[in-house]
């Protein structure tokens, strides 16, 4: 039976990303992943005009705008199943994540095409563990103190291809570019580039729409169908 977990819109530039996550059964020391981890399955949904107002262009790996826009009420549905393989490496690799959009497949591969396995995921957190980055006005991180991930952790393993996002396009470039040489210094050529392409986007219709329908489904991970509501 696929769960159902509809996913609020509002004003979002709303993308959806099928992801594994693998789950700390018990606190572990992040100076190595664990032998043994929980999976589940999830939509990394993204207001993608919320992340690129947000995100610092020169250094994206900070984690700033990533937090700001991935973390709405409704945003990361989880399920249907949570699984413990013997052996999590070997299954987590055979499984092949897909996602449809109103019955169209728009993304599907194999977890062992993802260019960081499980203990590269932990080896990169760990090189991170001291980073901080602003969210609405507070200083966040990753969820590691003192060297230990917390039980219950959801390490997520990245996307396949077929995401709405593809980048800023070379007309917003262009004309964000001559919306700054004109006179807007006020605010960055940057922001002016984001904003231009964030307005193509929102004429062109192409992110999630109010009505539409997104299922996640994995062999023996379950599966997903999410509305998109207002």
């Amino acid at each position: 039976t696929p769960f159902d977990a509809p996913i609020p819109a509002g004003e979002a530039l709303l993308d959806y990303e099928v992801e594994l996550a693998f789950v700390a059964l018990a606190p572990f020391d992040i100076s190595q992943a664990p032998k043994e981890a929980g999976l589940i399955l999830c939509n990394d949904v993204t207001d993608r005009a919320k992340l690129m107002r947000n995100i610092d262009a020169s250094d994206v790996t900070s984690g700033k705008g990533f937090t700001t826009g991935k973390s709405a009420p409704g945003f990361l549905p989880v399920g249907n199943l949570f699984v413990i393989p013997r052996d999590v490496r070997a299954f987590a690799a055979a499984v092949e994540l897909r996602l449809w959009r109103g019955g169209e497949l728009k993304q599907s591969a194999r977890q062992s095409e993802a260019i960081w396995d499980f203990d590269e995921l932990v080896r990169q957190s760990a090189a991170r563990q001291d980073v901080r980055w602003d969210f609405e006005g507070r200083e966040v991180g990753l969820p590691i103190r003192d060297g230990i991930v917390p039980a219950r952790t959801a390490i997520l393993a990245g996307t396949p291809d077929g995401t709405v996002f593809q980048g800023v396009d070379k007309s917003s470039m262009a004309l964000g570019a001559w919306d700054w040489i004109a006179g807007g210094w006020d605010r960055t050529l940057v922001s002016h580039v984001v904003e231009r392409q964030i307005a193509k986007e929102r004429d062109a219709l192409r992110y999630l729409q109010p009505g539409e329908h997104v299922v996640i489904s994995v062999d023996r991970m379950g599966e997903i169908d999410s509305l998109i509501v207002e």
